[in-house]
């Protein structure tokens, strides 16, 4: 399947320019402790727009990609996560 086009490159860059004008939040729970203050300042060093609600997190972002990578890694973490 190498060199093989599955869908042209057109499609594809505007299914990606409509994707991304969307929002998409996760909303982080923290279990038995709060979240970290050096945890919160490495999320917004690497350019998350985050938001609190008592001791909820809420990150925003338009790339639901980089969105589902950091659900992973926050649930990794052990955080409770959830996607709006």
């Amino acid at each position: 399947m190498k060199g093989e086009v599955l869908i042209a490159r057109s499609i594809v860059s505007k299914w990606l320019k409509e994707v991304m004008q969307n929002e998409y939040t996760l909303t982080v729970h923290p279990r038995d402790r709060e979240i970290p203050e050096k945890e919160i300042r490495a999320l917004k060093d690497a350019g998350w727009t985050l938001n609190f609600k008592g001791d909820k997190m809420i990150v925003r972002s338009n790339d639901p990609v980089s969105l589902a990578k950091l659900h992973v890694k926050l649930s990794n973490r052990g955080y409770i996560v959830e996607s709006d």
